[in-house]
């Protein structure tokens, strides 16, 4: 019996050594199903390639070109609005300036004006000044002259009543004016 067993260990190692064989070679394909797999795993790349990898990658480069686009107007348009902002703020320096300037000009121009108007009042008030002089002395001289005028009047009058004898009335006025005039 040992035999026999010896014997059936040998055929039964001998079947699980030819079972795992059979798995063992079941695993590795042939070479004609590696060429067979190999060919149809090429013609499915080229037909994804063809259906799906051309059209996503040109959607894809369009849609990097429109986002870089947008990228791109965007900068610019930053970069026009800090210029417009740049001119803006420009603009208002000058008119900023321009008004500072014209407040400056508007005084000076007032301080010409009122230093012409107080000139002119100066003017005026002198010139007001010299007439009212003016006047007093004329008045004054009228005042003098109809005073002397009464005096020799009231003189001749007086003196013709001391004297009553007749002397001619130009002579006495001459002897009266001239004594006024001396006592001057």
């Amino acid at each position: 019996m040992a035999s026999i067993n010896e014997g059936l260990q040998i055929v039964a190692q001998s079947s699980i050594t030819d079972d795992l064989t059979e798995k063992f070679e079941s695993l590795f394909p042939t070479w004609p199903a590696v060429l067979a797999t190999l060919i149809s795993l090429l013609v499915l790349l080229i037909v994804l390639t063809k259906l799906f990898y051309k059209p996503v990658k040109k959607y894809h480069d369009e849609r990097k070109k429109y986002i870089q686009n947008n990228i791109d107007s965007a900068e610019m348009q930053n970069k026009e609005a800090a210029n417009d902002r740049e001119e803006a703020n420009d603009e208002l320096i000058n008119a900023r300036l321009k008004a500072a300037d014209l407040i400056k000009q508007a005084k000076m121009q007032a301080i010409e004006v009122k230093e012409k108007e107080v000139s002119k009042a100066h003017e005026i008030a002198q010139r007001v000044i010299s007439d009212a002089k003016a006047n007093m002395a004329a008045q004054q001289l009228r005042f003098e002259a109809e005073s002397k005028k009464a005096i020799v009047d009231v003189a001749l009058k007086a003196a013709s009543k001391i004297i009553e004898k007749e002397v001619d009335n130009e002579t006495n006025r001459k002897i009266v004016s001239d004594y006024i005039e001396a006592k001057k």
